[in-house]
């Protein structure tokens, strides 16, 4: 079984009361005795719940599906794409190019098709628990952004290493081309930066190598956020690292997943926490719902 199923599991043993629980325990095996008596006590009962497998699809990157959806006869694709939000829909049909129109469904058929999506993407990974059973943390509101709330937020938190490396160069040319490339809501982001003392430092992003293109700058700047992301997950419950790389690009959730390593730092987790909390009432009203 998986680690939700022994939760449940765990869960209907708890309602036998605490001796018949013992009594019936003795009836399974050492290691999965030793295993009802670890596993996690949600907080939320996990019998009481209601599971919403279609939630998963709101946020996940459209990336995540390509593969599958390659796999799947012509005639086939519309039925699946039919249960994706209108933007996840039309970044997958640009992807695979596929020009047919998706088709409407039953309710009935709808829950069936998504709970198949929902499968095709945890089965990799069975121990991830449903998101509704998430222990309390800060960071779980991440998984109410957009995925495009998600990067903007990953940019900003790329601006905290920007701030740092603007500090350190003299050339004054290199420093208008780095503010002429960003936006002007974060280049007044960086100047509020560039008046406080930066509490978690990584290695310099050494821009003096830059090749002067917009698009480089971004692409260092959110890969410097995603670290700051990824230091900030590790210390929370790797079911919350998980869903929030599948909110990403395939590639970037590579990048995110390698980089959940914890630091030498005894705070900087929380310091972390903090900068996103921080950013996020910046960049939660700028994008729209449902861009995936």
């Amino acid at each position: 079984m998986n680690r939700f199923a022994w939760i449940v599991c765990n869960a209907f043993l708890n309602k036998a009361g605490s001796g018949k629980k013992t009594a019936l325990v003795r009836f399974l095996p050492g290691p999965q005795q030793d295993l009802i008596r670890k596993i996690l006590v949600t907080e939320k009962n996990p019998l009481e719940t209601s599971y919403h497998k279609d939630r998963l699809l709101q946020t996940v990157h459209y990336t995540w599906f390509t593969t599958f959806l390659r796999t799947l006869p012509e005639a086939d694709v519309g039925i699946f794409l039919s249960c994706f939000p209108e933007n996840t829909k039309k970044n997958l049909q640009d992807a695979i190019l596929y020009s047919r129109p998706s088709l409407d469904l039953t309710e009935c058929a709808k829950k069936y098709i998504t709970s198949i999506l929902y499968e095709n993407i945890v089965q990799a990974n069975p121990d991830v628990l449903p998101i509704e059973l998430l222990p309390s943390c800060d960071l779980n509101i991440i998984l109410e952004l957009t995925t495009s709330e998600l990067y903007l937020l990953i940019e900003y938190l790329g601006i905290h290493d920007l701030a740092v490396e603007m500090k350190q160069i003299i050339d004054t040319t290199l420093i208008k081309k780095i503010q002429a490339s960003i936006s002007p809501e974060k280049e007044d982001y960086l100047k509020k930066l560039s008046q406080k003392k930066e509490p978690v430092i990584f290695k310099r992003m050494e821009l003096h190598k830059w090749d002067g293109k917009p698009d480089t700058l971004k692409k260092v700047i959110i890969h410097r956020g995603i670290n700051r992301l990824a230091k900030a997950a590790h210390a929370e419950e790797t079911s919350l690292s998980w869903y929030i790389s599948r909110m990403l690009s395939v590639q970037d959730a590579g990048s995110f997943l390698g980089l959940c390593k914890p630091l030498n730092h005894p705070s900087a987790s929380t310091l972390l926490i903090e900068q996103i909390l921080e950013i996020i009432p910046l960049i939660k009203p700028k994008s729209s719902k449902g861009d995936v």
